[in-house]
């Protein structure tokens, strides 16, 4: 049987495999989190970046009508529990989105801020039902790459070859 939240699991993984030795390979510090991190603290690895000690989260690249794609990221305002997306999560200092040549990395509350800016309404929202309990649903609206090129934290490259993509189904 198919299941979309297991490739989804298995897909975010690899990316963050993927991040990670792209940053040893090019000796950047980065320390995995733990479990517990991950889990309540909502980051996968605290990284030197810019001379500074940051938490990040990494997101892989998402599709849009069944084509991965990288202009547009989704981001998490009601996660699948009914609480607070990762948006607003304190203790995430950066997001890594992986697109199709690099991971743009931004800094979460210049993202918050750009988005209540701009006001939750004025973006394409994105809602999912929890297959394990129903009566919740998630909430991401769909923010567009170039509309927060000024935000750019951090472009990180991906080497250059040609299957470079976590693109599991």
């Amino acid at each position: 049987m198919f299941n979309i939240k297991s490739n989804n699991i298995k897909r975010g993984k690899a990316t963050e495999n993927l991040f990670q030795s792209i940053l040893d390979s090019k000796k950047i510090y980065c320390k995995k989190s733990t479990k517990e991190e991950d889990i309540y603290k909502h980051f996968d690895f605290t990284v030197r970046l810019k001379r500074n000690l940051k938490t990040i989260d990494i997101k892989s690249i998402k599709k849009i009508n069944k084509q991965f794609q990288d202009k547009y990221f989704y981001i998490e305002i009601k996660n699948d529990w009914n609480y607070e997306g990762w948006v607003y999560c304190e203790t995430m200092d950066l997001v890594g989105f992986e697109c199709f040549d690099n991971f743009m990395i931004y800094k979460r509350k210049h993202i918050l801020e750009y988005i209540k800016e701009k006001g939750i309404k004025s973006f394409t929202i994105l809602r999912r039902k929890n297959y394990k309990n129903p009566q919740f649903e998630s909430e991401c609206l769909l923010l567009k790459k170039d509309d927060i090129d000024h935000l750019l934290y951090y472009k990180l490259d991906k080497p250059k070859q040609k299957d470079n993509l976590n693109l599991i189904d």
